[in-house]
């Protein structure tokens, strides 16, 4: 027996050489006016034009010109004829085309073995090739995960489609902001927005994607595209081992887009910032960028590009805030434990914004784990702060809340200085978020916002101002390619002085303004790799100017 199965693979290796070599021609119909063009730019304009996937090496066709011209030209007659001249092969499976140097792919046997293999001659043979088939087989399919986007029954070959995405982190749902997704086939990719949702434009096909994120295990995915619709990627967290570190950088290297003035920064980037008495300030990091100068030293305002330190604007999910220091400028008013990121538009301020005059500083905050209880706080010298989150109703509602306060009046106790020891001073905010997913195409959050700060100078000078403000949003997706975003937002600043320096003219002044605003803005990305954004606003000021009021008997 032992003997026998050498001899069959004896002849199995004998006759390899009279394999029928055999490949698809790629008779697809292009046309075109092609003159000299090199073979790079014919395969990308057939690309460009087709489902057709070339795959091959740069410097096997790098002196391959095409010359052709017409409505109906056979592609199968023009590679065949510049490809034998240079002892090219071509291999077609499916809509992929391989070309190569050297001998043909060997892709089924000659009649006479074929003839063996019914007779029972080859049937070893057969069987380890299958399992091995199996093996490979299910060893793709566990690399990577197909996913399946949109509806069979709507494939259109020369069709493009729209993928709506949203990534997300598995242990929490909190949607991912800032992750990639790259198709290295195409070259071409998407960064999700703060909702962690991307929009990809693809024709009908099956593609190679690598989705990436800070902190996260990249993930690889087979997207196989019939026609538009949506997927959901989930992440999950992973610990990176470094390596050696090479840095190499050309003249465009820091180009990070093609908006102008504009600087983004993560809540990652906001926790390795130093901290001012034990509490994180996101605006310190602002001070960091190009262009930014602190206004003094203990102060939470900051100058850009020259500009005064009132003509900066500061939204938190989209409510203005009209004042952003407590305790004389050391804090600033937003808690970092709720801060997703911010991004900070120092010129070529988006006309969304109204037109700003100097720079626009836009938070966004976490929408809270739909999954699972999280909290966190702290103490240090002068604060305390708390933050809960929770999902009210699992992977579908989840509530943020937040509170900060100060107990700074011992330390001014400790201080000689009279004036100082008989003052003292006091701050404290709080937030409340619920972020609401009630099907792939609702989104809605609500956000709600208070700051209050009260000091006094000594006997003589009491100051009192507050920020309080709401906002509701809601996202509504019409198409693939149609959503909106319509928010209504309240905002109020109040302020209060009053003078006791000289009882017989002390006096009395309180201030407060009102903004109420509504907004709708829409977002539109056709086939055509064309992104538009618009909307309207509408906003109402409520100023007071406040009276100046005698104080006290005197």
């Amino acid at each position: 027996m032992l003997i026998q199965k050498f001899q069959k693979t004896l002849i199995i290796l004998f006759l390899l050489p009279f394999y029928k070599i055999s490949g698809q021609p790629a008779d697809t119909v292009v046309s075109g006016s092609f003159n000299n063009t090199p073979f790079v730019d014919f395969v990308e304009e057939i690309e460009n034009n087709t489902s057709l996937r070339f795959y091959f090496i740069s410097d096997w066709v790098k002196e391959i010109r095409i010359t052709a011209s017409g409505n109906n030209l056979s592609l199968g007659k023009i590679l065949d004829a510049k490809l034998k001249e240079l002892g090219m092969q071509l291999y077609r499976e499916g809509n992929s085309i391989f070309i190569f140097p050297g001998e043909g792919i060997v892709t089924e046997l000659p009649s006479f073995i074929q003839a063996a293999k019914t007779s029972g001659i080859e049937q070893d043979t057969v069987d380890i090739t299958s399992a091995e088939k199996k093996y490979q087989e299910s060893k793709m399919t566990a690399a990577r995960t197909v996913l399946e986007i949109g509806n069979k029954k709507l494939n259109k070959e020369n069709s493009k489609c729209l993928v709506n995405g949203k990534i997300i982190d598995k242990t929490n749902s909190e949607p991912l902001i800032g992750a990639t997704v790259y198709i290295g086939e195409l070259k071409t990719g998407a960064v999700t927005d703060l909702d962690g949702r991307f929009k990809l434009t693809l024709k009908p096909g099956r593609y190679q994607v690598a989705v990436d994120y800070v902190s996260m295990k990249r993930q690889e995915f087979i997207f196989q595209v019939y026609s538009s619709g949506s997927v959901t990627i989930e992440l999950k967290k992973s610990l990176i081992e470094l390596g050696e570190v090479t840095i190499s950088a050309n003249r465009y290297d820091h180009v990070k887009g093609m908006q102008m003035g504009y600087d983004r920064i993560t809540s990652k980037t906001i926790k390795e910032i130093p901290v001012v008495l034990g509490e994180k300030d996101i605006l310190r990091v602002a001070q960091m960028l190009p262009g930014v100068l602190n206004v003094g030293e203990g102060s939470s305002g900051f100058n850009v590009r020259g500009s005064s330190a009132d003509q900066n604007m500061f939204y938190i999910n989209k409510i203005p805030v009209y004042n952003t220091s407590h305790l004389f400028g050391f804090f600033t008013s937003f808690s970092p434990d709720i801060v997703s990121d911010f991004t900070l538009y120092k010129g070529n301020i988006p006309a969304s914004y109204g037109g700003r005059l100097s720079s626009v500083f836009n938070i966004t905050t976490r929408q809270g784990s739909k999954k699972k209880f999280f909290s966190q706080g702290g103490v240090s010298p002068v604060t305390a702060h708390f933050s809960l989150e929770a999902p009210v109703i699992k992977n579908k509602l989840s509530m943020v809340t937040s509170f900060r306060s100060s107990y700074s009046d011992w330390i001014l106790k400790k201080i000689k200085d009279p004036d100082i020891s008989k003052s003292n001073a006091f701050f404290c905010d709080g937030t409340l978020s619920a972020n609401a997913e009630i099907n792939d195409k609702n989104l809605l959050k609500a956000f709600m916002y208070v700051s209050n700060d009260r000091f006094s100078l000594s006997a003589k000078n009491d100051y009192q101002y507050a920020n309080k403000g709401s906002s509701l949003v809601w996202k509504h997706v019409f198409s693939s390619s149609l959503s909106v975003d319509i928010a209504a937002v309240f905002s109020s600043y109040s302020y209060e002085n009053t003078n006791k320096v000289n009882l017989s003219t002390a006096f009395t002044q309180s201030y407060q303004i009102d903004h109420y605003e509504t907004r709708a803005d829409f977002n539109l990305q056709n086939t055509s790799d064309h992104k538009l954004e618009f909307g309207v606003s509408n906003i109402y000021y409520d100023l007071d100017r406040g009276d100046i009021e005698p104080f006290g008997e005197e």
